[in-house]
């Protein structure tokens, strides 16, 4: 392995952490930035679903991209749902 691929993450174990290229590559007024990250096909079909329901399209698929970008935006923001309490019967 080059020393380019140690310093740059190629090659390291995904599973271990997100692989993140630190050189942006610049196109217009927007910074390129290559992420690879292993998720389960679950968690695939629920970022897919919420990409469609947020309208984040590219090409008429889902774009996971595009989500991140609104996220970063502060077009949509991320919160954790309150637990549900059932009410306790006397």
């Amino acid at each position: 392995m080059t020393e380019d691929a140690i310093k740059y993450g190629r090659g390291q174990n995904p599973a271990s952490r997100a692989n993140l290229d630190p050189r942006p590559r610049v196109k217009g007024d927007r910074e390129t930035v290559t992420v690879s990250i292993r998720l389960t096909p679950v968690t695939i079909e629920v970022l897919d679903a919420n990409a469609v329901n947020f309208g984040c399209l590219y090409g008429g698929k889902p774009s996971l991209a595009k989500l991140l970008e609104m996220i970063g935006e502060g077009k949509l923001i991320l919160a954790t749902p309150s637990p549900i309490s059932v009410p306790k019967k006397d």
